[in-house]
């Protein structure tokens, strides 16, 4: 299990809140110029609970169910705020709930599925977060918890990507990752997938081993 430097704060807590407020306060403005008060409440209610969950404690660690009650809150932002409607699947056991992660990890990549994966769609997206205990090759379970994030995104192909076939966010994502553990001296077990649906979309999978 994660031991994680009780003092660091968190870059990546940071990073997230910026985007996240901006996002917001452009939101709120449209909602009100449409005169749709109800719809900008909901908006900052969502956000409020969200601040306060980050920013109560300096820990960086977090239990799952912490980061899970704030994604979930986050994507109801974002699907509020996106013109197109998308899904999002939590496929996760309570008995996962207590599970320490790196806080605001989950988070910040599924802002980044979201961002460089649904808001780049020009059809309706899906995300999808999952838990679950880790299997050898001889199929037995080893105890070992895995938590994925997986969402539909569009494949890159033109010649100035930096690499050329995959899904946007890819390189993101591993600077993300590289920032935590430079923050926290602890490494994080990662694993990123693309499995190509047809020529012009992905499924992108993160998975990240727990122990």
């Amino acid at each position: 299990m994660y031991e994680l430097l009780k003092e660091s704060p968190s870059l990546i807590t940071t990073r997230f809140n910026a985007h996240l407020t901006f996002n917001v306060l452009n939101s709120v403005q449209g909602f009100v110029a449409e005169k749709d008060p109800e719809t900008a409440m909901e908006l900052i209610s969502c956000y409020s609970r969200i601040l306060r969950k980050i920013l109560i404690n300096g820990r960086t660690e977090a239990t799952l169910l912490e980061e899970l009650d704030i994604i979930r809150d986050y994507l109801e932002i974002e699907r509020i705020c996106k013109s197109k409607g998308f899904l999002y699947y939590i496929d996760v056991d309570e008995s996962f709930h207590t599970l320490l992660v790196p806080k605001s990890l989950l988070v910040s990549i599924v802002e980044n599925g979201i961002k460089h994966g649904i808001r780049k769609l020009d059809v309706d997206g899906w995300i999808r977060i999952k838990a679950w205990n880790e299997k050898s090759t001889n199929g037995l379970t080893t105890g070992i918890p895995v938590v994925s994030i997986s969402n539909l995104a569009p494949i890159l192909s033109n010649e100035l990507d930096p690499v050329p076939g995959s899904v946007h966010g890819k390189v993101l994502i591993q600077s993300l990752v590289e920032d935590y553990e430079l923050k926290t001296g602890r490494e994080v077990s990662m694993k990123m997938v693309e499995n190509q649906i047809d020529d012009h979309f992905a499924e992108f999978e993160v998975t990240i081993r727990l122990g």
